[in-house]
């Protein structure tokens, strides 16, 4: 238990936190709630995380979950509470259902959007991303083959395949 004080002390002074490929549990960011220096918060490829919904991070303004298969309805709606956010990076989150990315349309300062390319495009619906995130200056997407590509020309608000 000391360990873990000592542990939750010197990440609560953090500005800037990275769990990579981590296979913890939802009480790895509860400690965190409220933690009101905290800029950036990267959760990249880590199995079994989740946001959970008490998670409140007023100054947070980039999180990175890519390559996470928990992120899902409840993982959306607390990610929409971050009204700071200016970063969003859910690339490699095959699991989202892109109709539930309408939660995140909440977020005002969202410059900075990463997302797996079912996202962008399926054959059943296409979504029109620039049109849910009217103010994100960058939208990017992610597949096992392409890192964060920028998309510069989106033909009619999505990728045709």
């Amino acid at each position: 238990m000391i360990f873990l004080n000592n542990l939750t002390a010197a990440l609560y002074s953090k500005k800037y936190i990275f769990f990579h490929a981590i296979n913890s549990r939802v009480a790895t960011l509860i400690f965190l709630n409220n933690h009101i220096n905290l800029l950036e918060l990267h959760l990249s490829d880590c199995l079994n995380i989740t946001i959970p919904k008490e998670l409140n991070l007023p100054r947070i303004e980039k999180l990175n979950i890519s390559y996470n298969p928990k992120i899902d309805q409840t993982c959306l709606t607390t990610i929409a509470q971050f009204t700071t956010l200016k970063s969003l990076d859910l690339s490699g989150d095959y699991t989202v259902n892109p109709e539930d990315l309408h939660q995140l349309q909440t977020l005002p300062c969202l410059e900075e959007l990463y997302l797996f390319t079912h996202l962008i495009h399926t054959p059943e619906s296409p979504i029109n991303i620039t049109s849910l995130f009217p103010h994100a200056k960058k939208i990017g997407y992610c597949n096992r083959f392409v890192v964060n590509e920028v998309i510069t020309s989106i033909a009619e608000g999505y990728i045709a395949q």
